[in-house]
């Protein structure tokens, strides 16, 4: 009798126990949220930067986080005023700082809710969320349409970046009234307003409802129709637009002091994996054609020096570079639209090439200077 009496009582501190315990996670839940995850194919301490997006599409790289997953397996706790956007970037230690392709990232609608993370190790951006908001949904739907059209196959590549921006802005067509639609296209003046004319612009939010129209996002829209006047592209046979930015030292560059060199005007910042590949390739064409007259004027759209500074040293950058803090030059008067971005000049100061990399570069310079 005393033994069933132990037994029953047994059950009964376990049953309140886990009462209490599912108590304490929904208060968790509904005073700040829950992510837990799981990333199939990473083994032992794995490292995860969480960076909040700001409304203005820059990054919050002062408030950011660190934790740690084990066996694929992590839980991020906060809490959050409303559906508010992170990146989450898996960086394992063992693949060093040099490296330009370093991880993965994704990005997540956060909201005061229990979520969970499903993913897998080489496909981690296009995650799964169950239990977050209906944008988070959408974000979803609109990568997985991406991915439909392309595939995760490499993704660091420059052509699937051009695709990749084609078939984001066919969907933001296909669905007006989702606001990750408007929120991409608000990314888009932000970063790349070449390719949302303000044509387009207009005819985009004359579609989208009261409350897309005056959410923060609609509202940049209304700002960039309203205020944002854009200049024409460089093409070929132009002259491109002069400009003077400082150098690491802070001493300023401009490309008017280069006049009578053949230059390489390059677009790039310290977290595009390709435009660092990149700057490995320039090491030996600077060093071969150098005294032959030929210049490289890297112009950093980082909007941290630091990062900049510290991709200058990786990448052993001993040609002339230059940080572009505001995005003015790349943004404004370059319109450029996917990194790295580069114009190849003449002596005579004419734009005879874009976008030249590696052995075409090359070649392009032999034909200029002969092949010795």
């Amino acid at each position: 009798m005393a033994l069933l009496l132990l037994n029953e009582m047994k059950k009964l501190t376990i049953y309140w126990m886990s009462l209490f315990l599912l108590i304490g996670i929904t208060a968790v839940a509904q005073d700040g949220f829950v992510l837990t995850g799981y990333v199939k194919g990473y083994e032992g301490k794995t490292k995860l930067i969480i960076n909040k997006i700001l409304p203005t599409h820059d990054v919050d790289m002062v408030n950011e986080e660190i934790i740690y997953m084990m066996d694929g397996k992590f839980k991020w706790v906060g809490k959050v005023d409303g559906p508010t956007q992170y990146s989450i970037r898996i960086r394992p230690d063992n693949i060093p700082e040099s490296n330009p392709i370093r991880g993965e990232d994704m990005s997540v609608f956060v909201e005061n809710k229990t979520m969970v993370l499903t993913g897998e190790k080489g496909s981690f951006k296009y995650s799964h969320v169950t239990g977050g908001s209906p944008i988070q949904d959408q974000l979803e739907e609109w990568q997985n349409f991406i991915k439909s059209k392309i595939g995760n196959d490499d993704i660091h590549s420059s052509k699937n970046w051009e695709l990749e921006h084609k078939y984001n802005l066919e969907f933001i067509s296909l669905h007006p009234d989702y606001f990750i639609s408007v929120y991409n296209f608000s990314w888009y003046i932000k970063w790349i307003p070449e390719m949302v004319p303000k044509t387009k612009a207009v005819e985009f939010y004359n579609k989208l409802d009261d409350s897309l129209q005056t959410s923060i996002y609609g509202q940049q829209i209304k700002y960039y129709i309203d205020n944002i006047m854009l200049s024409q592209k460089l093409d070929t046979q132009d002259k491109p637009h002069d400009f003077s930015l400082p150098d690491s030292s802070g001493n300023y560059i401009s490309l008017k002091s280069l006049e009578g060199k053949v230059v390489l005007i390059d677009f790039w910042f310290s977290g595009c994996g390709a435009c660092r590949i990149e700057n490995r390739n320039y090491q030996a064409i600077y060093q071969r054609f150098h005294n032959k007259g030929f210049e490289i004027l890297s112009v950093s759209r980082d909007k941290y020096k630091n990062n900049w500074i510290k991709a200058l040293r990786a990448d052993h950058i001993t040609w002339k570079s230059v940080w572009d803090a505001d995005s003015r030059v790349t943004t404004n008067m370059y319109l450029v639209a996917a990194f790295p971005t580069t114009y190849l000049v003449n002596s005579k100061g004419i734009i005879i090439a874009k976008n030249l990399r590696g052995e075409a570069l090359e070649s392009k310079l032999e034909e200029i200077f002969g092949g010795q």
